[in-house]
């Protein structure tokens, strides 16, 4: 190990060392050998690159010796510092992370939380830069708030929003069998967007919400919210499933449920199949329940209010099952535009233009 502590004393700003073993989880430790070592240690090596993905330092690092006793704690504060300790490691030595870690993908920021996700990002984002230009169509952007594709393992909104995301959040494949392009939640962990002056709905607006899902949770008494304003019962709205799983979307004083899935007991229990969600809702609060491009049902509800003030949104809360291809629009989808979203391709794009 004394070839890395060098490299450490020189390259890295020292904050601690120990000589006991430490009682942490080793599980995220790394060596020379690790794919994920050699790809952190090309992406700092490599400047071409920077203008569709980079590290966000500082980073702290964890060293160990061969029986995994953690030996100093460093700090890395630029490329140069962390490739050259990359480089130099031996086979028989290790080191860990501290995350959360961010990288800056396509001009955001975007926070990992464990070796898997930021393997993800990273090999998505290179293949990104390797592509001539950016391949995503485009389709109905305009008037679009959130834009969630959950592309190669990453939970990022493309329009810029933050979100937060728990450290062992899943991935699957989506509806066309791109891997890790679809989220999986386990009724526990849900993600967290933040309010901002840039995506805040209140009453009066018309918005609509798009997203696809699948089920994996055959309790028939299970509220499953899939997409919410607020998160106390009463205030803003939600996109979410209940009662043999059925669709519905509500908000104070008035509900719309999709009736044709709550009368066909071939839906109640069917984890294999893959459905597109449209909850639109105009500025006199008539909402729409559209899946897989028809529309189910529709109420007008005059008391209805999402709330005059700007909340934090969730996605996935209770929820057990996918998730893919969220786009949240402050405007009122017509029936032609579902459709148009309902026959896009599965999107596994991660940038905009």
């Amino acid at each position: 190990m004394y070839r890395f502590f060098i490299v450490l004393f020189f390259c890295i700003n020292i904050v601690s060392c120990q000589e006991e073993s430490s009682d942490e989880d080793n599980s995220e430790t790394l060596n020379s050998s690790s794919e994920l070592t050699i790809l952190l240690a090309d992406l700092a090596a490599d400047t071409d690159t920077d203008h569709c993905v980079s590290i966000v330092y500082p980073i702290t690092v964890f060293s160990y010796n061969s029986s995994f006793q953690m030996e100093s704690t460093g700090v890395v504060t630029n490329d140069s510092e962390f490739h050259l300790l990359l480089e130099n490691l031996e086979s028989s030595e290790y080191y860990s992370i501290n995350y959360p870690v961010s990288l800056t993908i396509n001009g955001q920021s975007v926070s990992l939380n464990n070796n898997q996700q930021l393997s993800l990002a990273i090999h998505a984002a290179m293949i990104s830069c390797d592509q001539t230009g950016c391949e995503n169509p485009q389709v109905l952007f305009q008037d679009l708030l959130f834009y969630v594709t959950f592309s190669s393992g990453i939970a990022v909104d493309l329009k810029g929003n933050t979100i937060t995301v728990p450290s062992n959040i899943g991935f699957s494949p989506d509806r066309s069998g791109n891997g890790n392009c679809a989220i999986m939640f386990n009724g526990q962990e849900y993600l967290h967007i933040p309010a901002s002056a840039t995506n805040t709905l209140v009453a009066g607006d018309g918005f609509s919400i798009s997203l696809w899902f699948k089920m994996q949770n055959t309790i028939e008494g299970d509220l499953e919210f899939l997409f919410r304003k607020g998160d106390v019962n009463g205030q803003g709205f939600y996109l979410a499933v209940y009662d043999m799983n059925t669709p519905m979307f509500g908000m104070t004083s008035g509900e719309v449920w999709d009736t044709d899935w709550n009368q066909d007991q071939s839906l109640w229990y069917d984890m294999q199949s893959w459905h597109h969600l449209v909850a639109t809702v105009d500025s006199d609060n008539t909402m729409k329940l559209y899946r897989d491009g028809i529309l189910r049902n529709m109420q007008t509800n005059p008391n209805g209010n999402i709330g005059a003030q700007a909340a934090d949104y969730y996605i996935g809360q209770n929820f057990t099952g996918m998730m893919d291809d969220l786009r949240i629009y402050k405007k009122v989808l017509t029936q032609q535009e579902v459709q148009t979203l309902f026959e896009l391709s599965a999107d596994c794009n991660t940038c905009l233009e």
